[in-house]
């Protein structure tokens, strides 16, 4: 007997292929690029016949919603860069020589209590919605910051730090509000925008920052400002 052959449909692809929509794979490998399909069956080339590759105008009063809240997120989170390395110096706890110890682990407090609840953050958006999360998270992050710069002891800002991280899980439910708003017509040209918000917050956090901060007095300009941190 000869040894047939096993047909092409047979083999399966170990790759893996990303879905943005629950929607079943197809099952050929489709049309080569720029035919298709007529009604009758036969293959007809150019534009004029395929509007599947029209692409769906942007929601732009929705992503200006969400580039607005990922810009404030984003210069808030980079504002205190520019005197954190001061602030920290001023802790009675911090020695000589300590304060970049004691800066990282400020910083790094923040995104380790993000970290721990993203995914809650996440799973509440699915049961109560987008937007009370991010006016939520918006709103508590304005707090947390407020109360940072009143903060006057090291154990003082790594608490506010934890807790800004906690209730802060703006980044990833942003993404998905990005995702949901869009289809994938328009998707991959949407989503080039949140990187450049991103960027756009780390260049304007260091100079709000650097800005706003006041040593002294607002009032008295002979006199040291007890917290010189709360502008920003």
């Amino acid at each position: 007997m000869g040894r047939t052959r096993p047909g092409i449909d047979t083999r399966k692809s170990s790759t893996l292929h990303y879905q943005t929509f629950p929607i079943r794979a197809p099952s050929t490998r489709g049309r080569p690029l720029g035919s298709q399909a007529s009604p009758s069956g036969n293959q007809s080339h150019g534009s004029d016949s395929d509007d599947s590759h029209h692409e769906s105008p942007l929601p732009t009063r929705q992503l200006a919603v969400l580039a607005v809240i990922a810009l404030a997120e984003q210069t808030a989170l980079n504002s205190i860069s520019p005197y954190l390395p001061e602030m920290a110096k001023s802790f009675p706890e911090v020695k000589d020589g300590q304060a970049g110890l004691y800066v990282g682990l400020i910083a790094s407090s923040f995104a380790l209590a993000q970290f721990a609840t993203n995914f809650f953050w996440g799973w509440l958006s699915d049961r109560i919605g987008r937007k009370p999360v991010v006016i939520t998270g918006t709103f508590l992050t304005l707090l947390c910051f407020v109360a940072f710069g009143f903060c006057r002891t090291l154990w003082q800002a790594i608490l506010v730090q934890v807790c800004m991280g906690l209730v802060n899980g703006n980044a990833g439910v942003v993404s998905t509000c990005l995702g949901e708003i869009t289809d994938r017509s328009n998707q991959s040209r949407a989503f080039t925008y949140l990187p450049v918000v991103y960027g756009l917050g780390a260049i304007t956090g260091p100079i709000v920052g650097g800005v706003l901060v006041m040593e002294h007095h607002p009032f008295h300009k002979d006199r040291p400002n007890p917290y010189p941190y709360i502008f920003p």
